[in-house]
C-alpha cells in the first residue's frame, strides 16, 4: 500500500494529469470528532448507491467510536448518513431536500459559493466559501489540484473565518467532511473534528497525522483483559542512578538495586492490602523491609497505596487514564505532582497485550507492571526487570541482563563500615541524627547533596551528627559519610517538611 505523509501542506508542480473523479465507492474518510465529556473518531463511508429525484447519487454512512471522559470506557455508534453525487468538478450533497455545494474542486481563484442553508446559531444567507488559492501537489505519484479556501459565516455580532485545503479527491484536510458540523462544533460541541486519514483502494492513503495506516479501530470496543498489578509471583528490580559533583570521587555515578515483592496480606480500614517489601541487593545487601501496602480494584483499574512512613493513603495507579487526562499523582511523604497523559497504546509483554500510559513528566506506566521510569513508589530508581515465577516477564530494553552487576562510580566506598552507621529517623524530622558507631572518635565529614547531585551542605563532626537541624528544602537528598578520605555510607534521606 502506497502512503503519503503531510507536514504542514507540501506543494508540487511536478508534470502529471489531474485525477478529477470524486468516487467514494472505493474510499474512506476518517476525521476526529470532540464534545463536551468524550472525544472519538468518525469514518465516512460509502454504502449504496441511490437516487434522488431523477439524480444518481451515493449514500455515505458515518460510524462513530467515541470514549466517554465520566464513563472511562468507548462505544460504537452511528451518526447518520449523508448523500452526494459529483458533476463537472462540482461534489454536491444533500441537505434539507435541496443539493448545497460541498467542494468546488473546479473552482478559481476568488471564485465564491454558498456553504449549506442551515447552520445553527448562524445567518445562513452569509454561510459561504471563497477560493483564496490553488495549485497542485504530488500524492501517491498522483497529481492533484488544491484550493486554499475561506469558510465565512456570520452572525448577528461576529464574522468567522476558517481556512482549509482542500484537495480533489480527497476533500477538507484540515477541518471536518462537512465545514458546517466543524463550526457547528464550536457552538455545541458537534460532530466536526479534522481529518485524521483518507483510504482509497486504488489512490492509497493520504495521512494528515504520520500514523502508518488508516484505520477504524474496533479493537477499542473489545479491550483485552485487565492485568493486575498485584501478584505474589511478580519480582520486580528496580534500579536508582545517583550522580554527584564530588571532586574527591574516583567516578560519577553510583548504583542502588532493589528488589521489590509482595508477601503477605494485613487489614486497614476493612479492605484487604498486600504487604509489598523492599530488599537492597546493590552496592552491598541488606535486610528485606516492609514499604508500603497496596490495594487494588481490578473493576476500576486502580491501585491505591498506604505510605507508612507517613500514615498516608493515596491513589498511585490509575490504568483507565487516557491521552488528555490529569492526575494529581502521588510521589511519596504526602508530596504530589500534577501529570497530563500525553500518549496511551499497547504493548505486547509475555504474549499479553498490556496498555502503556505516557506523561509529560516524562513519567511511563504499564498496566500489571507499574511505574517503568525514575520514581520512588513501587520502589526508588528505574525499573530494570520483572519477573513472574522466576521467567522473566519484561526487561526494561535500556538494560541487556536483568542480573546486572553495576560498577559503582564510587568505587573507594568503605564497605566494611555500612553497618555502623544509621541515619533516623527518616523521613527527616528535627530530631533526625546521623549516628556513627566508633571505638576511636575520628573525625568523619558530612556531605548532603540534591538529588540532581549538586552539594548543598558540607559539616564536620563525630559520634552524632544533628541533620534535622540542618536547613533544607523539602525533596530528596544522597548523603555520605566520609572517613579518612574513605566513603563508609551513602544513602538518601526525604525532607517533608522542615
Amino acid at each position: 500500500m502506497k502512503h503519503f505523509y503531510l507536514l504542514g501542506i507540501l506543494f508540487s508542480l511536478a508534470m502529471g494529469g489531474y485525477a478529477k473523479d470524486w468516487n467514494p465507492k472505493t474510499a474512506y474518510w476518517i476525521y476526529g470528532a470532540s464534545f463536551m465529556t468524550s472525544h472519538g473518531d468518525v469514518r465516512v463511508s460509502y454504502v449504496r448507491d441511490t437516487i434522488v429525484g431523477s439524480q444518481n447519487c451515493q449514500l455515505l454512512k458515518k460510524d462513530m467510536i467515541e470514549y466517554s471522559y465520566p464513563d472511562k470506557n468507548y462505544t460504537y455508534s452511528v451518526l447518520g448518513h449523508e448523500v452526494t453525487y459529483y458533476k463537472a468538478g462540482v461534489t454536491y450533497i444533500l441537505n434539507n431536500n435541496q443539493f448545497d455545494t460541498l467542494y468546488y474542486f473546479s473552482a478559481k481563484i476568488n471564485d465564491r459559493y454558498k456553504v449549506t442553508g442551515s447552520l445553527k446559531g448562524y445567518e445562513t444567507d452569509n454561510a459561504y466559501a471563497v477560493v483564496a488559492d490553488t495549485g497542485s501537489v504530488i500524492i501517491n505519484t498522483t497529481r492533484l489540484k488544491w484550493l486554499a479556501v475561506d469558510y465565512n459565516f456570520k452572525t448577528r455580532y461576529n464574522q468567522y473565518t476558517l481556512r482549509d485545503t482542500i484537495i480533489e479527491t480527497i476533500g477538507a484536510t484540515k477541518y471536518y467532511f462537512l465545514p458546517w458540523d466543524f463550526i457547528n462544533g464550536m457552538v455545541d460541541g458537534n460532530e466536526g473534528g479534522s481529518l485524521n486519514c483518507f483510504h482509497d483502494s486504488t489512490f492509497g492513503v493520504y495521512s494528515c497525522n504520520q500514523s502508518t495506516d488508516c484505520k477504524f479501530d474496533f479493537s477499542l470496543l473489545n479491550p483485552s483483559s485487565y492485568e493486575p498489578f498485584i501478584n505474589k509471583n511478580k519480582k520486580w528490580k528496580y534500579v536508582d542512578e545517583m550522580f554527584t559533583t564530588c571532586k574527591s570521587c574516583i567516578g560519577s555515578v553510583y548504583y542502588d538495586v532493589y528488589n521489590v515483592y509482595f508477601k503477605g496480606d494485613t487489614i486497614v480500614d476493612n479492605l484487604k492490602y498486600s504487604k509489598l517489601y523492599n530488599k537492597k541487593e546493590q552496592p552491598y545487601a541488606e535486610e528485606e523491609y516492609l514499604a508500603y501496602l497496596m490495594c487494588e480494584d481490578t473493576v476500576s483499574q486502580k491501585v491505591y497505596v498506604v505510605d507508612i512512613g507517613f500514615n498516608k493513603t493515596a491513589l498511585l495507579y490509575d490504568f483507565k487514564l487516557n491521552k488528555g487526562d490529569e492526575i494529581n499523582m502521588y510521589i511519596t511523604g504526602g508530596i504530589y505532582s500534577k501529570q497530563t497523559v500525553i500518549k496511551v497504546d499497547t504493548i505486547t509483554v509475555s504474549n499479553k497485550k498490556l496498555k502503556r500510559i505516557e506523561f509529560d513528566g516524562l513519567i511511563m506506566w504499564i498496566e500489571g507492571i507499574g511505574t517503568v521510569t525514575r520514581g520512588y513508589i513501587q520502589s526508588e530508581g528505574e525499573l530494570l526487570c520483572l519477573r513472574e515465577n522466576n521467567d522473566l516477564w519484561y526487561l526494561n530494553p535500556r538494560f541487556s541482563n536483568c542480573d546486572s552487576i553495576f560498577t559503582q562510580g564510587w568505587n573507594n566506598i568503605n564497605t566494611i563500615y555500612n553497618n555502623d552507621v544509621r541515619m533516623f529517623p527518616n523521613p527527616v524530622v528535627s530530631t533526625s541524627v546521623v549516628r556513627v558507631k566508633s571505638n576511636n572518635n575520628e573525625p568523619l565529614k558530612i556531605e548532603i547533596y540534591s538529588y540532581s547531585g549538586a552539594l548543598v551542605k558540607e559539616d564536620y563532626f563525630s559520634g552524632d551528627y544533628p541533620i534535622g537541624r540542618v536547613q533544607l528544602s523539602k525533596g530528596m537528598y544522597v548523603y555520605r559519610v566520609v572517613c579518612n578520605n574513605k566513603v563508609i555510607m551513602m544513602d538518601k534521606i526525604i525532607v517533608v517538611n522542615q
